[in-house]
C-alpha cells in the first residue's frame, strides 16, 4: 500500500470555471475605488496586470515596497489588496456553487471526474511508470488556493475495521490542508517567502514581517497547518502538483518537495503544466520529447543538475487530463439543453 498527496494550485480552481487568475483580481481591484488614500491610488496606478501567476505578483509586490516610504505603507497596501482579494473570490465561488444547486445531477458528474483523476493521476507518461504505481490508500490534500471549491470536490478514505479502507466521496475540511489560508474565516496569506526576497531602505518589524513574509505569518498565526502539511509531504510516497507553479515566493516547499524526493529513490513527484494541458492528441514519442523539454526548464528554475538522480523521480505528464472540471460542465450543460430543446 502507499500514500499519495495533492498539491493543489490555482489551475484546480480555473478548471472549475472559476476566474481566479492575478489579473481576474487586479482588475476587480482597480475598479474599487471608494475612498482610497493616496497611498493605495499611487499602489493601484503602480500596479501591473502582466502578472502571469500569482507567485510573479508576490515578488513584484516585494519590489514595489522600494518605493515606499515606511512600513505602514506597505502594510496599508497588502491589506487594501487582500480585503478586496477576499471579496472578489468569495464571489467567484458562489458562483461556481450557484451553478452546481441550480443544476440537478450535475454533482455526480464532477464526482465521477474525481474519481477518474485520483485513478488515473500517473498516465500520459509510459509503461513504465504506471506499472510501478503500488495500489494506493491513503490521499490527502494541500491547497496553495484561498477558495473552498477543493474541499467540496475531493474523496477520502475512511477505514473500516477488517477490511481495506474505501473511497467515500465527502466533504470533509480537516482533510483539506490550506496553506495559505482561505477566504473564510482566515486572512489569505499574501507575500514573499523570506526576508531576503524584499529590499528596502526603512527596516521591518513584526507587524511588516507578518503582513509580507509568508513563513512568519504561518508561523504566529497557525503553526500546526504547515507542519502537518510537512507531515503528510514527508510520509507520502507520491505526490502530485497540479495547477501549482511554486515560484520564488514559495521557495519553502519547492525546497521540501526536493529534500523529500532526495530522502529515498521509491518517491515519484508528478507536476502538471498548465501550459501544455490541452495537448492530448500526441504520439507516446512525442509525449516524451514534451516532457523531457519540460523537465530540462524546471529543472533549470529549480536549480537543479539534470545528470542529478531526481530526474528519473519527477514527471510531467503530457496528454493527460485530470480535475478536468469545465469540459464536464460544459458538455453536462449543452446535454441539458439539447434533451430541453428535445422535450426529453
Amino acid at each position: 500500500m502507499a500514500s499519495l498527496v495533492f498539491l493543489i494550485g490555482n489551475g484546480f480552481d480555473l478548471n472549475c470555471g472559476l476566474k481566479s487568475r492575478y489579473k481576474d483580481a487586479y482588475e476587480y481591484y482597480l475598479s474599487k475605488t471608494v475612498n482610497d488614500s493616496e497611498t493605495i491610488q499611487n499602489f493601484k496606478k503602480d500596479l501591473s496586470a502582466n502578472h502571469e501567476n500569482w507567485s510573479d505578483f508576490e515578488i513584484g509586490i516585494s519590489n514595489y515596497a522600494q518605493k515606499l516610504s515606511n512600513e505602514n505603507e506597505l502594510i496599508e497596501c497588502l491589506r487594501d489588496f487582500r480585503k478586496s482579494l477576499k471579496e472578489y473570490l468569495t464571489i467567484e465561488e458562489s458562483k461556481f456553487y450557484d451553478l452546481i444547486n441550480s443544476t440537478d445531477g450535475l454533482i455526480n458528474e464532477l464526482n465521477s471526474e474525481t474519481d477518474n483523476s485520483i485513478k488515473t493521476f500517473y498516465e500520459g507518461i509510459s509503461n513504465n511508470i504506471s506499472n510501478n504505481i503500488r495500489n494506493i490508500d491513503i490521499i490527502d490534500y494541500i491547497t496553495f488556493n484561498y477558495t473552498s471549491i477543493l474541499d467540496n470536490l475531493t474523496y477520502y478514505k475512511v477505514p473500516r475495521t477488517g477490511e481495506r479502507s474505501k473511497y467515500k466521496l465527502g466533504c470533509i475540511s480537516n482533510n483539506v490542508i490550506h496553506v495559505h489560508a482561505s477566504c473564510h474565516n482566515n486572512t489569505p496569506v499574501l507575500g514573499v517567502d523570506r526576508i531576503e526576497q524584499l529590499t528596502v531602505s526603512y527596516s521591518l518589524t513584526n507587524r511588516g514581517k507578518r503582513t509580507l513574509i509568508k513563513p512568519t505569518f504561518n508561523s504566529e498565526v497557525d503553526k500546526s497547518r504547515i507542519e502537518s502539511a510537512k507531515e503528510r509531504i514527508d510520509n507520502a510516497d507520491y505526490i502530485c502538483a497540479f495547477g501549482l507553479s511554486l515560484g520564488f515566493s514559495d521557495l519553502t516547499w519547492r525546497e521540501k518537495l526536493i529534500s523529500w524526493l532526495e530522502s529515498t529513490n521509491w518517491h515519484q513527484l508528478f507536476i502538471y503544466d498548465y501550459s501544455v494541458y490541452d495537448e492530448i492528441e500526441l504520439e507516446d514519442d512525442e509525449r516524451l520529447d514534451m516532457e523531457e523539454e519540460l523537465k530540462y526548464k524546471l529543472f533549470l528554475d529549480w536549480g537543479i543538475e539534470t545528470s542529478s538522480k531526481l530526474w528519473n523521480q519527477i514527471h510531467m505528464p503530457c496528454g493527460n487530463k485530470i480535475f478536468n472540471y469545465k469540459e464536464v460542465i460544459d458538455e453536462y450543460l449543452h446535454k441539458k439543453e439539447i434533451h430541453a430543446t428535445q422535450g426529453i
